[in-house]
């Protein structure tokens, strides 16, 4: 959930915790509080300045979300990045992350692994596989080419889909993704590439990814 841009990780995860783990005198107390607080966040977005929060928040769905916040991410490296871990990961301040909203395998330990908002593995941190529904891969890329075709397919076609038209396409765009297309080959193309994760799992699945990019 995006707030405001300038929100990091750290300072947002402190903010939920000080809500739902404050001695309240019930849980109810805590939600109202919880969603006092959203609203005035939102309430504080200047007019014409919220077409982001207005798609997500008119039910758009999911995929409007997972879109935008791919662009914001990549547009700005260090926007989901802890504030005392800019320029960590091997990253300079500058580089862009991609947000993949994907089916990974783990198979051995990573060290540095810049996760998405709460996410952690599904199963105990020294058994491996791990299992990641959701998470960040860093490439040392500002402006990724694949998610600036999607944002100009966005702009000219009236009736685009963020996901099906914004990402799968402006993906087809640069890497015609086939499964069976080779493991290597698409970690080039996201400048990523790591002996321990498995990526093309989405053919055993039936993830997002599976049903739009074939």
């Amino acid at each position: 959930m995006i707030l405001t841009l300038a929100c990091t990780i750290k300072d947002y995860q402190k903010f939920i915790w000080k809500i739902f783990l404050s001695k309240s005198p019930c849980r109810r107390k805590k939600r109202l509080s919880f969603t006092a607080a959203i609203e005035k966040e939102l309430s504080d977005i200047q007019e014409g300045n919220d077409s982001l929060i207005k798609s997500y928040l008119l039910d758009k769905g999911h995929v409007w979300f997972d879109f935008y916040r791919n662009m914001a991410m990549l547009k700005a490296g260090q926007l989901f990045l802890e504030a005392d871990k800019v320029g960590g990961y091997d990253l300079s301040t500058n580089s862009g992350c991609i947000y993949l909203d994907a089916d990974m395998i783990i198979t051995e330990k990573l060290g540095g692994y810049i996760y998405s908002g709460w996410n952690r593995c599904s199963c105990r941190k020294d058994r491996w596989p791990c299992f990641y529904g959701n998470g960040i891969i860093a490439v040392d890329r500002n402006n990724h080419p694949a998610l600036l075709a999607g944002l100009e397919i966005m702009h000219t076609k009236f009736d685009a889909d963020p996901y099906s038209d914004g990402v799968c396409n402006g993906i087809r765009k640069h890497f015609n993704y086939s499964l069976n297309e080779d493991y290597n080959s698409f970690c080039d193309f996201i400048e990523f590439k790591h002996d321990n994760i498995i990526m093309n799992t989405s053919q055993f699945t039936q993830s997002s990814w599976a049903r739009h990019v074939q």
